[in-house]
């Protein structure tokens, strides 16, 4: 595609281009730099009062762009029991996972060092769960080895 003769018109034209390139290229920061956006995987896990191996369980916490959603998975990545999801309110001293649909509200407490506890009821009982985040959101920026 050519550019046209005009200067008035090719110059609108770049600057059409750069605000689309800014919109995108902000929303990609915004993603890169979200504290609590990304994954999130176990610290320690209790069942029942019970401390079980938190990476046998295969349970995950991903957030990102206002929702989240806290499962297990059974094999290969498919979701065997979904214990959280919705969308995400952040308050002072936890977030809360809504899920509008179901009326449910899961609540996520901030703890220390950057995690989150999950307080939530699984197939065998109570279940504690906390989680430590290991990946940010993925973006544009990752393509550059950015972490």
């Amino acid at each position: 595609m050519d550019l046209p003769p005009d200067p008035q018109i090719r110059r609108f034209w770049m600057a059409v281009l750069a605000c689309v390139g800014l919109a995108v290229l902000g929303h990609e920061l915004a993603r890169e730099l979200d504290p609590i956006g990304g994954e999130w995987e176990p610290d320690l896990l209790s069942v029942n009062g019970k401390s079980c191996d938190p990476l046998r369980s295969r349970i995950y916490l991903r957030m990102g762009d206002g929702t989240a959603t806290a499962a297990s998975t059974w094999t290969c990545g498919v979701r065997y029991e979904t214990f959280a999801e919705g969308d995400v309110l952040a308050g002072p001293d936890q977030l809360e996972i809504v899920n509008a649909a179901q009326g449910t509200k899961t609540p996520l407490q901030r703890l220390p060092g950057r995690r989150l506890r999950l307080v939530t009821s699984g197939e065998e009982g109570p279940m504690v769960v906390e989680f430590h985040r290991v990946e940010n959101l993925q973006s544009f920026f990752d393509l550059f080895g950015w972490k």
